[in-house]
């Protein structure tokens, strides 16, 4: 049966650092006059800069509130945004039903992180049966002897464990998730692929640089982020196992996540027909992101989009009359 874990230690941390990019109030207030996105929290930087780009080119001001998947697609449902961004894919049907059409913007590697004095640029290996133990509590402190016997290269500390997951629906606890149902029968049978952390241990932090804050200040935390972040001192990337291909060293930067085995697509969301001239500029801002910002991609740690999925996103857009033609 699902979900019949250790309840010890769950709780909610909140804060200063858990607040989002722009409040949704501020966004609200400028709304009529302002390009809204909202939505996940991992490409908060990638959004920013486009839209500071964009806002020089056209004189449209922009704002985005990194409030999580759940509340991007909340707020396109409730028509309070003119785009929305989630890593959580939804059936054709619902977004039908909502007058929706979502499509990928970028790829993004999730990495785990440690806190563990000593690491410093050294990786800890873990192997996906081991990383669900600990996020299910089942495995509890550092040094237990099947941690120490893939990392004889590192000296572990003696500390307990406090695995910190996202609150709430979030894109990169669904890619977390997706990855561990694919290579772990336990996970599989007590959990399986889900968008909320619902193991029922550890921390819980509201949205990435939240849960990357709760994790730099608890030693032995464990967490997940997406990849190309500049870390603290007190975060080390971990190495997965990866079968009989032994361990893959976590990338640090886009240009290195293409073998990396824990990826995902960041989605963006627009209505499928413009509501007025913001929504419209919201379509022109996303094309101009995905064909003429690559620079800017990469530098917020993600991967631009290859030539067949740009393709598949221009013939969605097509379908619903959102351009004419191939984007310049």
């Amino acid at each position: 049966m699902k979900h019949q874990l250790h309840p010890a230690r769950r709780r909610l941390l909140m804060g200063a650092a858990a607040t989002c990019a722009l409040s949704l109030p501020a966004l609200v207030r400028a709304s009529s006059n302002t390009l809204v996105g909202a939505g996940a929290s991992l490409p908060t930087k990638l959004y920013e800069s486009w839209g500071q780009r964009f806002t020089e080119v056209t004189n449209v001001a922009f704002g985005y509130a990194a409030v999580g998947s759940g509340q991007g697609w909340r707020l396109m449902v409730e028509g309070a945004a003119n785009f929305g961004t989630t890593e959580i894919p939804y059936d054709s049907v619902t977004l039908e039903q909502y007058r929706l059409i979502q499509f990928p913007v970028a790829n993004a590697a999730i990495v785990l992180v440690a806190n563990l004095p000593g690491l410093h640029s050294a990786q800890l290996r873990l192997t996906p049966s081991l990383v669900s133990r600990i996020f299910t509590g089942q495995t509890r402190y550092w040094r237990d002897p099947a941690i120490l016997a893939l990392n004889p290269h590192i000296e572990i500390p003696d500390l307990s464990i406090t695995p910190v997951s996202r609150v709430g629906r979030s894109g990169t606890t669904f890619a977390l998730s997706r990855y561990l149902t694919a290579r772990d029968d336990d996970w599989r049978q007590r959990i399986g692929v889900t968008a909320q952390a619902s193991w029922n241990y550890g921390l819980l932090a509201i949205g990435t640089s939240a849960l990357e804050a709760v994790a730099t200040r608890t030693l032995g935390a464990i967490g997940y982020l997406v990849a190309g972040r500049r870390l603290p001192l007190e975060l080390s990337l971990i190495s997965l196992g990866n079968g009989e291909s032994g361990f893959l060293k976590a990338p640090s930067k886009a240009e290195e996540i293409d073998s990396w085995p824990l990826l995902t697509p960041t989605f963006a969301l627009l209505h499928q027909t413009p509501r007025n001239t913001l929504d419209k500029a919201a379509v022109d801002y996303l094309r101009s992101g995905i064909t003429v910002w690559g620079d800017l991609t990469i530098q917020s740690g993600l991967l631009p989009l290859g030539p067949e999925q740009q393709q598949s996103v221009w013939a969605s857009w097509q379908r619903y009359g959102l351009i004419h033609g191939k984007p310049a």
